[in-house]
């Protein structure tokens, strides 16, 4: 018999999965990051900011629960911020993004700051926090 854990974790290997599937057609550099976060805000848009991250909603609701979900949800961000960290160093060396931070460290500022914005998009049930976060990254962090 297969745990709610167990289930938890395999909904969001597949989450992650699907998405990466999705980003894995753009091309890399420091657009393609802007990408990665604009058909992210449209998915949320379309479910009319309600749903939210599925990582993020399991990380604030099940990872005291269990190891295994716990695990899996790092696992998830982790690959979720190479992807990202992958087009900024790509954005770096074509001199689209300055070289100043490393990509490692931008690269998990930015997902952390996109999963605040999306919480905080869940209790104002509008995109406000999701275009502040797009208008600062994308016109200063990585302009």
């Amino acid at each position: 018999m297969t745990s709610p854990a167990q289930v938890a974790s395999e909904r969001t290997s597949s989450a992650v999965r699907a998405w990466s599937d999705c980003t894995d057609v753009l091309p890399r550099s420091g657009r393609a990051a802007e990408a990665i976060f604009c058909v992210a805000s449209d998915n949320l848009a379309e479910q009319n900011y309600e749903r939210g991250c599925l990582l993020g909603n399991f990380s604030t609701e099940l990872a005291d629960q269990s190891r295994l979900i716990r695990d899996r949800l790092s696992s998830n961000f982790a690959a979720w911020s190479r992807q990202i960290e992958g087009c900024i160093r790509d954005g770096q060396k074509a001199g689209e993004i300055s070289r100043d931070i490393d990509p490692r460290v931008l690269a998990a500022f930015l997902l952390n700051s996109f999963e605040g914005a999306i919480l905080r998009m869940k209790v104002e049930k509008d995109g406000s926090p999701l275009d502040h976060f797009m208008t600062l990254v994308f016109s200063r962090v990585l302009a």
